[in-house]
């Protein structure tokens, strides 16, 4: 690889590959399937993206598919894989002569570069719809998995492996730097560190990077974490550059999040930041009950695990949102009779959108009772969609008269108490996998409780406390029955 291979260095300039010992690392354990959690600035990316070149280089009509976190990602990412090809070296001398490594390439754009041994490179987002189908991918590598749209992420990495796992030099690697114990990437990381499942694990902490060392004066005392980092045999030089980019966190107000960008150990990749709210036990009791939904609708939003029992009563729950891809909206239905959560609502709805869908919930569960919260301003505009030009009749009023109800630190707090003294009970059930994986996020950080990481959200959570919250205050919505044009206490 470092005969062909050129790179720009930390100076701007175009220089010859020299192999970090975590490239070597990967090149040589890397297998068929490849998860990669890791440290910033490592050149992993780097490393894969070479190894996938000279693969279609080597091999006339290679496929090779690559996914990227967004659409802003994509231009950048092609760029960086034409600059990786244009400044390798396209001759290598030999022995017995001059072999031709590096193709010409016939045709690139955003999404595409075209060699002329008809191997190509596809470069995609991980919400793409045209991944999968009938083109089967010989490489496939995605970068920053763990900050992917997990729903996406599960769909795509499954038509990937579908369409393309049989190939006999397929090859997938999977890479990312932690982003909370939530999420496809993490499960598989998990899966893979208990030995199950055919992904190979291959973690690469800060301590691979020779770059991360700093010379200087004496250290002195260590602190507990520094002595732990001599436990892993770090150097001097290496634990004084930790203390210094470790207090330029902590004064950006970034200290928790160093741990996950700068991981010691795979644990510190997937850490929550701030304090747990809710115990292993709590989650392993949640966990028992999470199975996939009985259907789910065409574009995802709606997952359905049991459909309306007659005579039972729902309530529905709603936190509403922009729609913006950063703010998704969400809805749980509850059965307040059979306390079980048997739908969820998660999608980048617009208010009018969400109040359509949770005016169809509501008929087709026994004209369930809704409550939508109105933090933010978007609840008013759910409310005048879903009661003043819909008519839905069952919907719940503040005491100030206002449509919705509002969230606080303090009611925010006796819904987490309410719903742990649920779970202690047996008195919820739920099935949704999301429930499980915000309560993992779920976090008190400076004298509030919420998901603080990037990509991490509570919104299904909340639903759901709120519905809990709601059938142990108004236990008569349990009987279900008609409309009930009525406004019943918050």
């Amino acid at each position: 690889m470092e005969a062909v291979g050129r790179v720009i260095s930390k100076q701007g300039d175009t220089v010859d590959l020299r192999l970090q010992p975590a490239q070597v690392d990967y090149l040589r354990r890397s297998g068929r399937l490849n998860l990669v959690p890791k440290a910033r600035q490592l050149g992993m990316t780097t490393i894969g993206f070479l190894d996938d070149l000279v693969e279609c280089w080597t091999y006339p009509n290679t496929n090779f598919l690559l996914l990227v976190q967004s659409d802003d990602d994509v231009a950048p990412t092609t760029g960086k894989l034409l600059y990786l090809n244009n400044e390798a070296q396209s001759h290598i001398q030999l022995d017995d002569g001059v072999l031709q490594l590096r193709p010409k390439i016939e045709r690139d754009s955003d999404h595409l570069i075209k060699w002329a041994n008809g191997s190509q490179a596809l470069i995609r987002t991980a919400n793409s719809k045209s991944v999968g189908g009938s083109l089967a991918f010989h490489r496939v590598h995605g970068t920053e998995v763990a900050f992917w749209d997990d729903r996406e992420a599960e769909r795509v990495i499954a038509a990937v492996l579908g369409a393309s796992g049989a190939i006999e030099r397929f090859k997938c690697t999977l890479e990312s730097t932690g982003n909370g114990p939530t999420g496809l990437f993490y499960r598989l990381c998990d899966k893979a560190r208990q030995g199950a499942g055919d992904w190979q694990l291959l973690f690469y902490n800060w301590l691979w990077a020779s770059e991360y060392s700093l010379d200087g004066e004496p250290l002195g005392a260590l602190t507990e974490y520094e002595q732990r980092l001599g436990e892993f045999r770090a150097t001097e030089a290496q634990i004084r550059w930790w203390r210094q980019e470790y207090e330029r966190f902590k004064v950006l107000g970034k200290g928790d999040e160093f741990f996950q960008e700068y991981p010691l150990e795979l644990k510190d990749c997937f850490q929550s930041l701030g304090v747990a709210v809710f115990t292993e036990d709590e989650k392993i009791r949640v966990g028992r009950t999470v199975k996939d939904p009985l259907t789910t609708s065409a574009d995802g939003g709606t997952r359905v695990w049991e459909k309306a029992i007659a005579g039972h009563g729902y309530i529905i729950t709603g936190d509403p949102s922009s729609g913006t891809a950063d703010d998704p909206a969400a809805a749980t239905v509850y059965d307040a009779r059979a306390r079980r959560h048997v739908a969820t609502v998660e999608a980048w709805y617009e208010p009018h959108v969400l109040a359509q869908i949770l005016y169809d919930l509501g008929v087709k569960y026994n004209m369930a009772y809704i409550r939508v919260e109105r933090n933010g301003g978007y609840g008013q505009s759910v409310g005048r969609e879903l009661v003043e030009k819909l008519g839905y009749p069952n919907a719940e009023f503040g005491d100030d008269g206002h449509f919705g109800i509002t969230t606080s630190a303090a009611s925010k707090a006796r819904l987490v108490s309410e719903f742990k003294e649920a779970l202690a009970t047996g008195e919820i059930e739920t099935p949704d996998q999301r429930v499980l994986d915000e309560m993992t996020t779920f976090t008190r950080r400076q004298g509030k409780m919420g998901s603080y990481g990037k990509r991490e959200h509570d919104d299904v959570l909340m639903c759901l406390m709120n519905a809990v919250d709601c059938s142990i205050k108004n236990p008569q919505l349990a009987r279900g029955g008609g409309t009930r044009i009525i406004r019943l206490r918050g």
